[in-house]
């Protein structure tokens, strides 16, 4: 069964029991809900990239989707408690899985208050300051599809020529 915020702390120690030991159940809820700025009850992408931003590990546009499509196992592109518990519980490695772990991990522990600080400063004070965000990564995306697709035209292009050339050999 996929555990969830109303998951019991018995239920979520059985199934991960590697956490007893790293922090109260309590306390991961608590970041997991820090970190679920809109309470729907998954991490969508800006807040995933918002905590990796935050933490001092900044991800493209297209590490976050992949560290997401990784760790998610609904198929919903978002990140939900189960999912977030597993992360935490094998922090330990390279795998996108555990670099989750180790970041979402890090606000857990009692001296990590820089992460909860700069969550609270790092927040949009307006609703123009949200909407340049969204403008920058929109044109950060759109900045890198026009390059993907001047790669593929010099691509095409030299293909053209290639076989041009080989015309007249």
């Amino acid at each position: 069964a996929t555990l969830t915020l109303e998951s019991s702390e018995a239920d979520i120690l059985a199934k991960f029991p590697g956490l007893q030991l790293k922090s109260k159940v309590s306390d991961i809820k608590k970041k997991f809900q820090s970190l679920d700025e809109n309470g729907n009850g998954v991490l969508e992408f800006h807040e995933v990239k918002r905590m990796f931003e935050l933490a001092g590990e900044p991800k493209t546009h297209f590490e976050a989707k992949k560290i997401i499509s990784e760790i998610d196992t609904t198929g919903t592109e978002t990140i939900n408690f189960h999912d977030f518990l597993r992360c935490i519980a094998s922090e330990a490695g390279d795998s996108p899985i555990q670099l989750f772990g180790r970041i979402a991990n890090s606000a857990l522990a009692e001296t990590a208050t820089f992460f909860e600080q700069k969550m609270r400063e790092g927040r949009p004070k307006s609703k123009e300051e949200l909407e340049e965000q969204v403008r920058r990564e929109a044109a950060a995306r759109k900045e890198e599809r026009e390059e993907k697709k001047k790669e593929v035209e010099r691509k095409a292009s030299k293909e053209r020529f290639a076989e041009q050339l080989a015309k007249f050999k």
